[in-house]
Formats: structure tokens, sequence, C-alpha cells
């Protein structure tokens, strides 16, 4: 009787630990459409390779209507729309954009670049995304 007992709480346990493992994980999938759909494509603000000087081929057209200085990093930008939105931005909302979609860093990384937890980088590249969509005259 006593080992129907243990063996049936062993089955309980193991039960609840796959209950609990299946519910973290869907809970993690909704977070993450949750979020899909919270993002907005940096497609939607224009033609990225003519924002960066860059034909098709990947060869330089013209010369940088801007320059930004992110912790020594410079990055250039030769679209003259999207240079005066980011001159507009107070510098850290600027500096998460370039990083993050002109560097190509994910959140993990704009963290630890900021020194900000990666949800802080995440809340400020979208704020910073919207922003900069509003300031471009681009419809969300």
């Amino acid at each position: 009787m006593y080992e129907r007992y243990i063996r049936y709480n062993e089955i309980t346990f193991a039960m609840y630990c796959m209950t609990s493992i299946d519910r973290a994980i869907s809970r993690g999938r909704r977070e993450k459409d949750r979020r899909a759909q919270a993002e907005i494509s940096l497609e939607n603000l224009g033609d990225l390779d003519n924002a960066l000087g860059r034909d098709r081929g990947g060869k330089e057209v013209e010369l940088p209507e801007a320059i930004f200085d992110v912790d020594g990093l410079k990055i250039p930008i030769v679209n003259p729309d999207l240079a005066k939105a980011l001159r507009s931005m107070p510098p850290q909302k600027r500096n998460i954009l370039l990083l993050a979609y002109i560097i190509g860093d994910n959140d993990a990384e704009l963290g630890s670049a900021l020194h900000i937890s990666k949800s802080a980088a995440q809340r400020r590249r979208i704020a910073a995304l919207k922003r900069i969509q509003r300031l471009m005259g681009v419809a969300e």
C-alpha cells in the first residue's frame, strides 16, 4: 500500500512538472507573439539602403548628410530626412535606434552597450522607433 502511495506521488509530481513546463512554453509563445505585434518594421521608414548611403549593389553613392557618434562609433546617415529626424531626437533615443537598426544589435546587446536591462532596451527602442516615425511623418 505504501509503495502505491509513493508511486502515486511520483506520478502526480511528474504531471505537475510537465503541466508547469507546458504552461511556461505557452506563456512564452504568447509573449513572443504579443511583442511581434508591437514591433514596427524599419522598412516602414523608407529605403534603408538609401539612408545608409548605399545603392543596391552596396556601392557608396553620396556623402553622408550627418555622422552620429555613438560611444566612439561613427555612423553616417545620407538620407537628409532621416538625418534631420535623428538630430531632433534626444541622444539616448537616437543612440538606441542607430545601434539597433543601423548596426544591428539585438536588445541584449543594446542593454549591455548602454548599461541597461534587456527589457529597458526593448522599451526604449520601440518608443524611439515610434517617435522617429512621427517625426518623419510615417503612418504607424
